[in-house]
């Protein structure tokens, strides 16, 4: 028998009787294992900021990363925050703590008080009264919207221009969505169509930004041209800038609709009873033991 597809479907509301559910447990492995994941991604993500801003400061002797004709000198650490992919970072670093600390007050129980007829919790930051949903497991649900597109379009318009790549590229332009893609098919947070909105803040707030930084005066990391990105974010030539900012706003709802649809898809194959059947039979025979759980759910590791 094919497992609930209701259990993993998106149109499931959060409230206090399904966040702990949705923001503390996965579709496809045991929910101490997705805790793992999910302090195995910020450790990532983590080392990979590191590892970017560190490129920043320390070019490779034959690298001109801000092409001011002097090699291997390395870039101003204040420039380093007017690139969307470093937003992309620290933003994602967030996201990932948020995800850790809600997961793991999801997967926590809070204490009951057994003289009293009403269900009551001693306060503290991972305990939360009957009926509410945390603060923060609202913050980790708008951040992953946020951050889905974002960080997908952050990968794709830096290889559609890149030159000269180094060692770090790949990781803050590739492994930053993998990292992203990867806890949302894990994880059972819905992805609401209405939330397409929240990329387009980031992508707004980011506008906003260069547009501040170029009339406070602001330059490219060079320390001579105004562009942030050449050919592409120069407030100084204001039309191509802004039909850049239009591109990107008007490409978050197709790719949204993408995301949704990978994410039903995914759901559909969980709930089959082929795949059902295949990983059940893989998993008995190179484990020897069944990885169907006490309620009759498949856990896949």
């Amino acid at each position: 028998m094919s497992e609930e597809p209701a259990a993993f479907c998106d149109h499931r509301p959060v409230n206090g009787d399904t966040w702990r559910e949705l923001f503390g447990e996965s579709a496809w492995c045991h929910d101490h294992t997705f805790m793992y994941w999910r302090i195995f991604f910020f450790s990532a993500i983590v080392i990979i900021t590191g590892v970017s801003f560190d490129d920043w400061l320390r070019e490779h002797k034959h690298q001109d990363t801000d092409k001011d004709g002097v090699f291997g000198e390395g870039v101003e650490a204040k420039y380093w925050m007017t690139y969307m992919t470093h937003w992309g970072l620290m933003l994602e670093i967030v996201y990932f703590a948020f995800a850790v600390v809600t997961t793991a007050s999801a997967q926590s129980r809070c204490e009951t008080c057994p003289d009293l007829a009403v269900r009551t919790t001693k306060p503290g930051f991972f305990s939360t009264r009957p009926g509410d949903v945390p603060w923060y497991a609202y913050a980790t649900w708008r951040l992953q919207a946020a951050l889905l597109p974002v960080s997908f379009g952050i990968v794709v318009f830096y290889w559609i221009g890149a030159e000269n790549i180094f060692f770090s590229d790949p990781l803050s332009h590739g492994a930053n969505f993998v990292l992203m893609y990867g806890d949302h098919i894990l994880s059972k947070q819905p992805l609401r169509l209405a939330h397409v909105i929240w990329p387009m803040v980031a992508i707004l707030s980011y506008m906003c930004f260069s547009v501040v930084y170029y009339l406070a005066g602001g330059t490219h990391k060079n320390g001579v041209d105004f562009a942030i990105y050449e050919g592409r974010l120069d407030w100084s030539k204001p039309l191509p800038t802004s039909l850049y900012f239009v591109t990107s706003l008007a490409t978050v709802p197709v790719l949204w609709l993408f995301l949704y649809s990978m994410r039903k898809l995914s759901f559909f194959l969980r709930a089959s009873d082929a795949v059902r059947a295949g990983i059940v039979g893989v998993s008995e025979l190179v484990t020897k033991s069944s990885p169907v759980d006490s309620n009759g759910v498949v856990r896949y590791w």
